[in-house]
């Protein structure tokens, strides 16, 4: 960018007799102290030129209300640095006259300013020299700024990012401190990378500097959802308590009446701000069933289904009872009546273990024997006649010999 100007329009106003070579050698360091460029000066023929440094350099008149405002109070600030830097010397005075406010020349640079002067050391033969700006700076307030980068709650340290194209980081707390008050209202681009051109994963911001405001945060976390849901024996199970683990990070879900519980996460990032391409494992635990799943994007969803068998309670079944069946009475059968007989000797003892024979008239000849007590027991009905009796037996000669038998004896 280049500034002419016809060498009668304009009157200088250093002394003339130092050659503007030699003034510009002797205040340049005090200006650069003060950040106000002096641009370097050229003679032509009819015409002065003079050349700041660099391009993107726009004309005061040229700017909006607010940044005229800003600049007007900037510029004070700092032409006052130089003159106390140059002693009060009436040079300095004359230095930073400039015949108009188009003169002036303004250069975003970040959240700054760059302020450059054409023309300066003269002023119109016809008007007033200098600038007046205090309509400009009378009404401008400036605020102090920090800047952090979020992720899941926390600053990022040592986080690359431009404001306004120029680079800067975020320090060991994640927090980058505006060197300088900056204007309110004034509207600031942020990009999240420390290159002039942001790429796709890079992040873009507005900071619109705000009264009372020192702190502006911006979130840069990027989350994935999951869902859980818990089922017994194909129901909803309510109040299902299951365990997400996902990148150090732990968490507890209950279910609701539905069986469900959802639950968004923070996916991991690099130093950067930006998501790991690979992932950790999500792994959920309910019931001592793990389910897992790697994520892969932003605002991805996942589902991790459980489905339990209840325990199974055993009914037992009512014994059958069987209806009891009486038993028929059986007929009370009398003791059948009998007849015993006592076998005794001659001297009246009973004849112990004797066989003898029975004649019982129809029923035949019985072959008994009697027991220790010489008796021998038969039915009643047996015998022939009840009342008379017609008893006989055979004793054997060896038996009657060794017993010496010789009668018997109704019972």
């Amino acid at each position: 960018m280049n500034i002419k100007i016809g060498v009668n329009a304009v009157t200088r106003v250093v002394d003339t007799k130092v050659p503007m070579e030699q003034v510009y050698k002797l205040v340049q360091t005090a200006a650069a102290g003060a950040r106000i460029q002096l641009c370097p000066f050229t003679a032509g023929a009819g015409y002065l030129q003079w050349s700041p440094d660099g391009d993107g350099w726009v004309r005061f008149r040229d700017l909006d209300d607010t940044e005229k405002g800003i600049v007007a109070q900037d510029f004070t600030v700092r032409r006052q640095h130089m003159i106390d830097a140059l002693k009060g010397a009436p040079l300095a005075g004359d230095i930073l006259t400039v015949p108009s406010d188009e003169f002036l020349l303004v250069r975003h640079n970040g959240a700054d300013y760059d302020i450059a002067l054409a023309a300066w050391g003269y002023r119109y033969p016809d008007r007033a020299a200098g600038l007046e700006l205090n309509s400009w700076k009378s009404n401008t307030k400036y605020q102090e700024v920090n800047i952090e980068f979020m992720w899941d709650g926390k600053p990022i340290p040592n986080m690359p990012f431009t404001l306004e194209g120029f680079a800067h980081f975020t320090d060991m707390e994640g927090i980058f401190h505006v060197d300088r008050p900056l204007p309110v209202g004034m509207r600031y681009r942020l990009h999240t990378s420390g290159n002039p051109v942001p790429s796709a994963e890079d992040h873009s911001f507005t900071l619109t500097v705000e009264q009372n405001k020192d702190r502006y945060s911006f979130d840069l976390t990027q989350l994935f959802d999951i869902e859980v849901v818990v089922t017994e024996d194909g129901f909803p199970l309510s109040g299902a308590e299951c365990d997400v683990e996902f990148g150090g990070r732990h968490e507890r879900l209950v279910t609701d009446v539905s069986g469900r519980a959802m639950l968004r996460l923070p996916l991991v990032r690099d130093i950067v701000g930006h998501i790991e391409p690979v992932q950790p494992q999500c792994v959920t635990t309910c019931r001592g069933r793990v389910l897992d799943y790697i994520p892969r994007f932003a605002d991805e969803s996942h589902t991790f289904e459980f489905d339990f068998e209840g325990e199974k309670v055993v009914v037992p079944e009512p014994p059958v009872v069987a209806e009891e069946v009486p038993e028929p009475e059986k007929p009370v059968v009398p003791d059948p009546e009998t007849v015993t007989i006592t076998i005794l000797d001659y001297e009246g003892y009973p004849v112990a273990d004797m066989p003898l024979k029975l004649k019982a008239g129809a029923k035949g000849v019985l072959d008994l024997r009697t027991d220790d007590k010489g008796t021998v027991t038969v039915p009643a009905d047996m015998l022939t006649d009840r009342k008379k009796v017609n008893i006989s037996f055979t004793v054997t000669p060896e038996y009657q010999e060794s017993h010496d038998i010789h009668y018997y004896k109704k019972k």
